[in-house]
């Protein structure tokens, strides 16, 4: 049985598009099943690009099929900065964040994989020790509310809640990314 996955780029290329496939995870396919793998090169045939978040992982692809040779590309973090974004300081200051906090940026979903509480602990320390104030920005279309409500806990107790931002799903990551550099 073929996984959905398949299913769907078969789907798409028979709408004659083309047809990208980003792969997040470098180095999960050596230890994937013969099936996963045969999914893989399959998808890979029928991609019109091969995205991935590095060169070397790219590489580590090649020799499950060549056409990632010809297909592949790097985009660092799976992200293109386009020609025109919008200034650093306007994005933070839509955000809420003043020009000369440090902000620290998570993109992804909001659940226990991604450990946002971690990086609230980690903030908390910082905060006691640095003179500019910290702002945590959380930009992901998926909410755990229990992992959300945790992170606020912990950001509550070290006195910095109104400094954590869920900005939920947004179109305008490159726009996020450009704004960590200080003004």
């Amino acid at each position: 049985m073929l996984r959905e996955s398949t299913l769907a780029a078969v789907a798409w290329r028979l709408t004659g598009r083309p047809m990208p496939y980003l792969h997040r995870e470098p180095g999960q396919l050596q230890d994937r099943s013969a099936k996963g793998r045969l999914s893989f090169r399959l998808l890979a045939r029928l991609a019109t690009r091969i995205v991935s978040p590095s060169e070397q992982a790219l590489r580590s692809w090649e020799p499950l099929t060549p056409v990632v040779a010809t297909k592949g590309v790097a985009i660092r973090n799976a992200i293109e900065i386009p020609a025109e974004t919008a200034p650093p300081a306007a994005t933070r200051e839509a955000l809420g964040v003043p020009a000369d906090a440090v902000m620290l940026l998570n993109i992804g979903s909001v659940d226990s994989r991604k450990n946002q509480k971690l990086i609230a602990r980690a903030m908390e320390r910082v905060s006691a020790k640095c003179r500019r104030r910290l702002f945590l920005v959380v930009a992901g279309g998926v909410f755990d509310e229990a992992e959300r409500e945790a992170t606020l806990q912990i950001a509550e107790h070290g006195g910095f809640a109104d400094r954590v931002l869920f900005a939920g799903y947004r179109d305008d990551v490159p726009d996020l990314y450009l704004s960590l550099i200080h003004i």
